[in-house]
């Protein structure tokens, strides 16, 4: 019984530090920070492209925002809800497949 202890704990770490690996390697390949492929321009152009896009529904928000804190919308968490629930619905609507999901 000794020996199949003393090679199950030999064996053991190595499995453990192979899974690791195995991992960490794949944790890479999804980063798209790390990818280095054909592809990675278009991922950028693309990701570019939904940032300039949604930049007026987020001025939107801010003045939303900005509009509570001056008192001229009243602060309710209901109201600031359903506004964010349609102004979602816009962005989805405007912006299809480059919109955000949240």
């Amino acid at each position: 019984m000794s020996h199949l202890s003393a090679l199950i704990s030999a064996c053991v770490p190595r499995v453990t530090t192979l899974n690791q690996a195995y991992f960490n390697d794949a944790i890479a390949m999804c980063d798209p920070e790390t990818i280095d492929t054909p592809l990675k321009p278009v991922h950028d152009m693309t990701n570019l492209t939904r940032n300039v896009l949604v930049m007026p529904f987020d001025a939107v928000r801010a003045s939303y925002a900005r509009a509570v804190r001056a008192g001229l919308i009243q602060r309710s968490m209901l109201a600031s809800a359903r506004f964010e629930r349609h102004l979602n619905a816009v962005e989805d609507l405007a912006l299809g497949p480059l919109a955000r999901h949240y």
